[in-house]
C-alpha cells in the first residue's frame, strides 16, 4: 500500500512545526515498477549510470553482482535501449538493501545526477560541452524533446514563466521527482553554470505526475 504523502495533501504539523513531507518512497516505487510496461524503455547510459552510483557508494563487487541480478548475462550498450523496469529493480534493490524505505527522494536525486554525468561524458555530451555555457531557457526548452529521445513513455512539457524561471511538467513519469531534480540540477549546474532553485509539486498517487518549478 502506498504510504507517501502527496504534497498536495495537507497533514497536521506536531507542536507548531509543519510537517516533512517526502517527495517520494519506496512504496510508490514498488507501484511504478508494477505499472511499468516492456514497452517502456530507457536508454542504456541510465543503466550505465546507475550502476555507477552503486559501485561508487557499496563497491563495484555489488554493482556487479546487483547487475547479474535483474539483468543476468545480458551485456549494457549505452545507446541501446532497455526494459525501464529493469532500472527501476536495481534502484529498488538498492533502496531495500541500504534500508531506505519512507523519504528515497534524496537518493533518487544521486541516481539522477549520476545519469547527467554519464551522458555529458559520452562523446555527444563532451561535444556539448565544448561549445561553453548554453542559456538556461534554451536548455529547458529542448528537454521535452530530449526526454522523448532517451525514453519511450510520459509527457514532458517547458513552460516558460519569466527571464529566468519556468515549469517543467511530468505526466506519467516513471522515475520519479527526485530522480528528476537531479537530472535538472546536474544539467543546469554542469552545462549552464547556474544553481537552480527547484520547487516540486506531485499530483498523483504514484508521483508519476509532478510540475517542477524552476528559478535561477
Amino acid at each position: 500500500m502506498h504510504t507517501c504523502t502527496p504534497l498536495t495533501t495537507s497533514a497536521p504539523a506536531q507542536r507548531g512545526r509543519a510537517p516533512i513531507i517526502p517527495l517520494d518512497c519506496l512504496d510508490a516505487l514498488n507501484a511504478r515498477v508494477n505499472i511499468a510496461k516492456p514497452t517502456d524503455v530507457v536508454l542504456g547510459m541510465f543503466l550505465e549510470s546507475a550502476l555507477t552510483c552503486i559501485a561508487g557508494t557499496e563497491g563495484h563487487g555489488v554493482a556487479e553482482a546487483r547487475r547479474r541480478q535483474v539483468l543476468g548475462n545480458q551485456k549494457i550498450v549505452g545507446f541501446f535501449k532497455y526494459p525501464t523496469k529493469d532500472l527501476l529493480k536495481l534502484v529498488q534493490l538498492t533502496l531495500i538493501a541500504n534500508g531506505h524505505t519512507q523519504s528515497i527522494e534524496g537518493e533518487l536525486e544521486r541516481f539522477g545526477r549520476a545519469a547527467v554525468r554519464v551522458f555529458l561524458d559520452s562523446p555527444v555530451g563532451k561535444t556539448m560541452l565544448m561549445l561553453g555555457s548554453i542559456d538556461v531557457q534554451r536548455l529547458l526548452g529542448a528537454a521535452p524533446a530530449a526526454y522523448k529521445a532517451v525514453s519511450s513513455y510520459g509527457e514532458q512539457r517547458y513552460t516558460r514563466t519569466g527571464e529566468r524561471s519556468g515549469v517543467m511538467t511530468f505526466r506519467g513519469d516513471l522515475l520519479g521527482p527526485g530522480w528528476q531534480l537531479g537530472i535538472l540540477k546536474q544539467g543546469l549546474e554542469q552545462v549552464c553554470k547556474v544553481t537552480p532553485r527547484i520547487d516540486v509539486k506531485v499530483l498523483s498517487l504514484f508521483n508519476s505526475d509532478f510540475d517542477l518549478t524552476i528559478r535561477w
